[in-house]
């Protein structure tokens, strides 16, 4: 049996995985933004494929993008974010899926012109108008994406929700974890920003200074994962008062929540700098390889007015 969840209340003691999927969350200021980003997609998607002048729509994107609407779903309605009351470790996953997992997703898909057409005509352009070389729109995106902001603003973003006194806060108001997690993604989709650089602002960082960037966080990532995995004693109170579901007491949560931060964050890191390394051969062998077509170019070129001179 499904049960839906609201509010901070603690839930009864879990003991097997079922436990786990009885729970989820029912919260409509959740479910309809993210109904509203996937309709938004779908519905621009299918209004240009029906546009002969443009390309096909390509299905890695849409993919892409749907797995990141997956992501949130997971983070924000599934049983992970019930339980993330109870439990700092699936706190810890949640905020993983919330910034290292949904915003990149959702940049790589590069959704703006499917978004963008899944309005009418006059919303479009009015839209649009704030999306051009001097829009409103372009020149915040273009600000906040600076990459040394970004930077600063996802990691005090991270650093100040985990200090005791503000992940406390979060964990006993509702409108406070609301606002917790919406700096958290919001400050992801800056941070990805620069990386990734999807439209309207793209990005002009040249690829070390990407790797760079990259390993700057994941060294903040890594310190801030082991203050919590060998700290002494409860570093957040609100878990002492919280059941111990399957047996996992305070102390064991708390390793655990830092183990997840510290290792499979690393790892998300290192599978960008992974992908990032493999993209940047890859635009070096294109270049490469349009050179060497130019220079052939030339050549068949001075070799042919050298025939036709006398």
């Amino acid at each position: 049996m499904i049960l839906l969840h609201t509010g901070h209340e603690h839930l009864p003691l879990a003991s097997n995985f079922a436990d786990f999927l009885a729970y989820w969350d029912s919260a409509l200021y959740i479910v309809i933004p993210i109904a509203l980003m996937a309709a938004l997609y779908l519905i621009g998607r299918w209004r240009l494929g029906r546009r002969a002048r443009y390309a096909p729509p390509r299905k890695s994107r849409d993919l892409l993008y749907l797995a990141g609407i997956l992501a949130l779903v997971l983070a924000l309605l599934s049983p992970i974010d019930v339980y993330a009351g109870d439990l700092f470790f699936m706190h810890m996953v949640q905020h993983l899926l919330l910034m290292m997992i949904a915003p990149p997703l959702l940049q790589l898909a590069n959704p703006m012109s499917r978004i963008l057409w899944a309005f009418p005509r006059g919303v479009r352009r009015r839209i649009g108008g704030t999306l051009n070389n001097a829009g409103v729109l372009r020149l915040a995106i273009q600000g906040v994406s600076v990459p040394v902001i970004a930077w600063l603003i996802f990691v005090v973003t991270i650093w100040v929700w985990h200090t005791p006194a503000t992940y406390n806060a979060a964990l006993a108001s509702e409108s406070v974890h609301v606002l917790e997690h919406l700096t958290m993604f919001g400050a992801a989709l800056i941070f990805w920003w620069p990386v990734i650089g999807p439209a309207p602002v793209r990005s002009r960082m040249p690829h070390p200074l990407r790797f760079l960037y990259l390993f700057l966080a994941l060294f903040q990532n890594i310190l801030l994962g082991a203050i919590l995995t060998f700290a002494q004693g409860p570093v957040y109170s609100y878990y002492e008062a919280t059941p111990d579901h399957w047996g996992i007491d305070g102390e064991l949560d708390q390793q655990l929540g830092g183990v997840l931060m510290w290792i499979p964050g690393t790892m998300m890191y290192f599978t960008a700098l992974a992908l990032l390394f493999f993209t940047w051969l890859e635009q070096e062998e294109r270049r490469a390889k349009r050179l060497q077509e130019m220079e052939e170019a030339r050549r068949k070129h001075l070799a042919s007015i050298t025939k036709e001179s006398p």
